[in-house]
């Protein structure tokens, strides 16, 4: 395959997710199984698309992939609701001119307890704006806002620019939007820049995100039934048949 490193269930379309199971089922007409689910480990680092991989090829049977494969997408969509939802109080607070401190623990109240202890997250916060000002590394890696992060990081990085925001006023977030990995945190945040009010943001970006998870898991059971239909061995022309059941 040449897009593993592509591969990323929120942000690919669901064209592509379909093709790369359809081109998973050409390699398994064409090669052993054992060898497929090796080369696809090796370089595959989407957490759902190798969980269906391991389990498509195990000796599990199909019943229990599909539970199991539910049980997965609801930790997925779960822990993807709540990153999306950081970034949502993160970016709700320019327009609100909030105190980076109740940012911080609005955002650590998302989870049963915060990803990283109060003083620590500030203080790397801090850290990383000092970074910023002194241009002491690389900006694209220190800014990157990404739903692949984990909690504690993308935390720290959040909190970076709501107190940014707070000491230069929106408009100091602009130059940072190349660095929105995320299609949801890149939308929200040229919202901001643009100086749209709090209001309108807190509507707007609730909607962005409840679709977001809507579309994120469409892709999730697209890719469950194929990945059942390449365990079952159909033919190519019944799997893709499957695959358009969900294209446009």
């Amino acid at each position: 395959m040449t897009a593993h490193a592509q591969l990323d269930i929120l942000e690919m379309p669901l064209e592509g997710l379909a093709a790369y199971w359809l081109s998973i089922k050409k390699l398994s007409d064409a090669k052993k199984m054992r060898g497929i689910l090796d080369e696809e480990l090796t370089h595959t680092g989407e957490p759902y698309v190798r969980f269906l991989l391991e389990a498509t090829f195990s000796q599990l049977d199909s019943a229990t992939v599909r539970r199991l494969a539910d049980v997965r997408k609801a930790d997925y969509l779960h822990d993807l609701g709540r990153k999306l939802d950081m970034m949502r109080v993160a970016l709700m607070a320019v327009p609100m001119r909030e105190n980076p401190r109740a940012t911080l623990v609005r955002m650590g109240g998302l989870f049963p307890s915060p990803p990283m202890e109060e003083r620590r997250a500030m203080d790397m916060a801090n850290a990383l704006a000092q970074s910023v000002r002194d241009k002491d590394g690389d900006m694209a890696t220190m800014l990157a806002v990404d739903h692949k992060m984990p909690p504690d990081r993308l935390l720290v990085k959040l909190l970076f620019y709501a107190m940014h925001a707070r000491r230069h006023k929106r408009l100091g977030l602009e130059r940072f939007l190349p660095y929105a990995r995320t299609s949801f945190f890149a939308e929200g945040l040229s919202l901001v820049v643009d100086g749209f009010e709090a209001r309108f943001l807190d509507r707007h970006l609730a909607r962005v995100r409840d679709e977001t998870l809507l579309q994120a898991e469409r892709k999730m059971d697209m890719a469950t039934e194929l990945a059942l239909a390449v365990r079952k061995k159909l033919n190519y022309e019944d799997v893709h048949l499957i695959a358009r059941a969900w294209l446009p």
